[in-house]
């Protein structure tokens, strides 16, 4: 069902789905509310993934991205083949200590962690995230210097709102 707000309109996920410009590009679910929102979330990702009739090929194109354990655990249970990764804080409250992740990541089968930039994201928490074969992220990162410290230590994508600005200083220097 398509809704319309003054000028701007916006599309349900199922719509999303299936269009055939929808359906080629990376959805990424962030999942930052009430744990209510978790059992809302992964019940439209059911509901949806199954009406949308997604194509195989195009499942690894599709990436879900939480806070909450119960949420990646749901949606790996739901498509497997989904890549989910769990976000984790350093600052503020936190939903997972940092000694529990490696154990949680197995818990709920996360393929990575997203993770906070922050002083305590060094080549000790990269290496304790790599050496299980997961995936390494980390946002938001706005600085030249801190993109540069990221990408020398080897994770797999770093978020910004400067993906110019980073990505025309990182070819420069590597």
């Amino acid at each position: 069902m398509r809704e319309k707000k003054s000028n701007i309109l916006i599309l349900t996920l199922l719509e999303y789905l299936s269009s055939p410009e929808g359906i080629n590009k990376i959805i990424v679910g962030i999942i930052l509310v009430a744990a209510i929102n978790a059992i809302f979330i992964t019940y439209s990702v059911r509901s949806t993934y199954g009406a949308a009739k997604i194509e195989k090929e195009k499942i690894n194109e599709i990436s879900i991205i939480s806070f909450y354990p119960k949420v990646i655990k749901e949606i790996k249970s739901i498509e497997p083949k989904l890549t989910a990764n769990l976000l984790i804080n350093f600052e503020g409250p936190k939903l997972i200590q940092e000694d529990e992740m490696v154990n949680v990541m197995h818990e709920v089968n996360a393929d990575g962690i997203g993770a906070q930039n922050h002083k305590s994201f060094d080549q000790n928490f990269y290496n304790t995230i790599s050496k299980e074969r997961k995936k390494v992220h980390v946002w938001t990162v706005n600085s030249k210097k801190e993109a540069k410290k990221y990408h020398e230590l080897g994770i797999d994508s770093i978020t910004t709102n400067c993906p110019g600005k980073i990505k025309e200083y990182l070819s420069k220097s590597f």
